[in-house]
């Protein structure tokens, strides 16, 4: 569900900037989450934090796993091992995109 929504927020913050063009394939998609992070984390337009973009990274890593793997189900010990504080990290993210897409 985090990989859903670290996704929506990626792709919500370029439309508010109107520059969804970056994250979109020649065929209109929308690229996989994986490049639109790596476009997300070297857009310097987008001034996200080194902590996001990190952040980004890792949640990356476990969400790849839940949503490629049919048998692989992520637990909540999972990201206590990735994570010290998986609700200040997400307080971080949230708050970077929010910011960046101009939402109140």
């Amino acid at each position: 569900m985090l990989r859903r929504f670290i996704e929506t927020l990626i792709i919500e913050t370029y439309i508010a900037k109107d520059k969804e063009s970056e994250i979109k394939k020649t065929d209109g998609d929308f690229y996989a989450l994986r490049r639109m992070i790596e476009v997300a984390c070297n857009d310097k337009d987008l001034n996200l934090s080194r902590d996001t973009k990190h952040i980004l990274r890792k949640l990356k890593t476990i969400g790849d796993r839940s949503a490629h793997n049919r048998r692989f189900v992520a637990k909540r010990s999972y990201f206590d091992e990735l994570f010290e504080n998986l609700h200040l990290d997400m307080q971080t993210l949230i708050q970077d995109f929010v910011h960046e897409a101009g939402f109140k």
